[in-house]
Parts: structure tokens; C-alpha cells; sequence
């Protein structure tokens, strides 16, 4: 529990290297060809609620044993929405996801191998989302949707 919560927090702090849409589209691989694919068991991001800004990825601290730590992509969407207003639909489409509060934000952590974690925050909490191009005007919310990749 300690390791996710210091991704999280991880992905508050470190500066992670960032794409704009088209430039992720341009070097993602197809998901049959790479272990970071979201399994077929995860929500999709609601199309109608965000818009996709970014995405990029962090490297985690070494362990105690001198092993690279883990590698965290993340993508940024936006949202015209209030950050209540979405936590309420996303808590009634993700139920049985453990869902969590830390400040002004919202959090869903996935029971999954890649520990997907949606973060949910409003648009002035400073977060990996402040490494893409600005969000739209009018946007109130950023979501982070991110997961880890290899061992861990």
C-alpha cells in the first residue's frame, strides 16, 4: 500500500516527460505489442467528460536492493466539469473500485498487476497535467489516469 501511495505522490513530484496526443499517437505501440496496454477489465475515460491534453511517464526511486524503481505512464485529460460533479458519476460508474479523498481531489485505485490509479483533481492543484500545453479555457478538472510497468 505504501508503494502506491508513494506512485502517487511520485507523480505529484517528479517532472515527467510529456506528449501532446498526436505525438503519443505517433510512437505508442499497438497494444498487442507492448505490456503498458490497459487490461481489457479497466473503464474507458468518458469521452463526453474529457479531452485527452497529454501524456508521459515517470521513473520511480530505486528500491532498498539498488533496483530501478517502477515505471509510471500517465495521461492527462481535461474537463469542463467541476471536480465534484465528475467524482459523483465516476464513483456510480466505478463502483466496487477503491475509491479515496486526499484534499480537494478524488482518487480510484484499481485492483489490478499495473496498479492503475485515476486521480482526480481541480485544475489549479499542481500535478503532472502542469507538463502539458495549457488546458482548454474553461477547463475545471484534470484527471490523471497512470499505471506501472515492470517489476515492482
Amino acid at each position: 500500500m505504501r508503494l502506491i501511495a508513494a506512485v502517487s505522490c511520485a507523480l505529484a513530484i517528479l517532472v515527467p516527460a510529456s506528449r501532446t496526443p498526436a505525438q503519443a499517437a505517433e510512437q505508442r505501440p499497438a497494444q498487442h505489442e507492448t505490456e503498458t496496454a490497459a487490461p481489457a477489465s479497466l473503464p474507458e475515460v468518458p469521452k463526453a467528460d474529457f479531452k485527452e491534453l497529454c501524456n508521459g511517464h515517470v521513473t520511480g526511486a530505486p528500491g532498498a536492493d539498488g533496483r530501478p524503481g517502477p515505471h509510471i505512464l500517465w495521461t492527462a485529460y481535461s474537463s469542463r466539469a467541476t471536480t465534484p460533479e465528475l467524482a459523483k458519476r465516476l464513483t456510480a460508474k466505478l463502483a466496487g473500485v477503491t475509491h479515496e479523498t486526499h484534499e480537494s481531489c478524488d482518487l480510484w485505485r484499481f485492483d489490478d498487476k499495473a496498479h492503475p490509479i485515476w486521480d482526480l483533481c481541480p485544475v489549479a492543484v499542481k500535478g503532472p497535467a502542469s507538463e502539458c500545453a495549457a488546458p482548454p479555457a474553461g477547463t475545471k478538472s484534470i484527471l490523471i489516469v497512470s499505471t506501472m510497468v515492470g517489476e515492482y
